[in-house]
C-alpha cells in the first residue's frame, strides 16, 4: 500500500486504514524546545508562549528524518506545509532525490501551499484513492486537481508569533494588542499569509469567514476545523454551518503544536472542499 508522509502542521496523526506517519516540526525559545508529536503538551507551550518576551521560532523537519519517514517497500506520497511558510517542502524534495538513488520505490512530494485542516482534507483524499488502488502517479496528479478545490481561512486575536517570524509586521502586531483586534487570514495562491478583514469580536470574524466561504464557492461540502482551545468559538462556528447546510461533513480537533504556535491562544483554522 503506497505511503502517506506528511510534515505535523496537517494536525494529523494516525489515518484510518492507511499507511501514514508525520515528521515533526519543532517551536524553539531561547529557554525551551517543542517537538510537534504525539504527547507534546500544548497547553503548556501556549501558555509559556503567552508570558514570555523572549524570541521564538520553529524549525522545519531536516532531511534525514523524511528519509527515514520513506516506506523502502512501498511507494510514497508526501505532503508538507506550505513551501513559503517553512523549508519542509526543500528538505522532503532532497530526501526523495536521495531515496530514489537507493531504492526502486518512488516518492512522490507534494506542496500544499497551506497548513492544517486543509491539509488533513487532502491527506483524506489521499487515503481514499490509494484504497481505490490509484498508482502514485494518478494520485498524484488527482490530489493536485484536488488542491484547486479546497481553501483555508483563519482566526486569531494575536499575532505575536508571526511577527516573531517575520510573515507580518511589527506595527500590525502592535494594533491588533492595542485594539483587541480579531483577525481574519487567508492564504494566497502561492501559500503565504495575508490579513484580509480585522473584527472587534471573533463572532464578527466567523461571520466574516462564513461569507468568504459561500464567496469562494462552498456549497455544504467538507469542513475540517483545528482551534487552539476554543471550543465556543469552534461551535458558534460549527452551527453557522449547520443552520444553512444540515448536512455538511463537520470534524473538529485541537491544534498541535505547530498550527497552535501560528494561530496563538484562542485562534481557530477552518478549511473546507468545494
Amino acid at each position: 500500500m503506497i505511503k502517506i508522509i506528511s510534515d505535523s502542521s496537517s494536525n494529523v496523526f494516525e489515518v484510518a486504514d492507511a499507511n501514514y506517519t508525520t515528521v515533526p516540526l519543532k517551536i524553539i525559545t531561547s529557554e525551551k524546545e517543542y517537538i510537534d508529536k504525539e504527547g507534546v503538551d500544548v497547553r503548556e507551550m501556549v501558555d509559556f508562549l503567552l508570558q514570555t518576551k523572549e524570541k521564538s521560532s520553529t524549525a522545519c523537519p531536516n532531511i534525514a528524518e523524511w528519509l527515514e519517514a520513506f516506506d523502502q517497500d512501498n511507494d510514497n506520497i508526501a505532503i508538507t506545509i506550505s513551501s513559503n511558510l517553512s523549508g519542509s517542502y526543500n528538505a522532503a524534495m532532497q530526501a526523495k532525490e536521495l531515496f530514489e538513488e537507493e531504492n526502486d520505490h518512488k516518492v512522490e512530494v507534494i506542496d500544499s501551499h497551506s497548513t492544517g485542516p486543509e491539509m488533513e482534507l487532502h491527506i483524506e483524499m489521499m487515503a481514499k484513492l490509494i484504497r481505490e488502488g490509484l498508482d502514485l502517479k494518478t494520485l498524484k496528479d488527482r490530489i493536485d486537481d484536488y488542491l484547486k478545490h479546497t481553501n483555508v481561512f483563519f482566526l486569531t486575536s494575536s499575532v505575536k508569533n508571526l511577527a516573531n517570524n517575520g510573515r507580518i509586521t511589527r506595527f500590525l502586531c502592535t494594533v491588533v494588542d492595542v485594539l483587541k483586534l480579531s483577525m481574519v487570514g487567508a492564504r494566497t495562491s502561492d501559500g503565504r499569509i495575508e490579513i484580509i478583514n480585522k473584527c472587534r469580536t471573533s463572532k464578527k470574524a466567523c461571520q466574516k469567514i462564513f461569507e468568504e466561504m459561500l464567496n469562494k464557492g462552498y456549497q455544504g461540502g467538507k469542513v475540517r476545523i483545528a482551534h487552539c482551545f476554543n471550543e465556543k468559538g469552534t461551535k458558534y462556528f460549527h452551527d453557522l454551518i449547520k443552520e444553512k447546510f444540515p448536512d455538511a461533513d463537520i470534524k473538529e480537533r485541537l491544534c498541535t503544536a505547530l498550527d497552535s504556535y501560528y494561530v496563538e491562544h484562542e485562534g481557530i483554522i477552518i478549511a473546507y472542499d468545494y
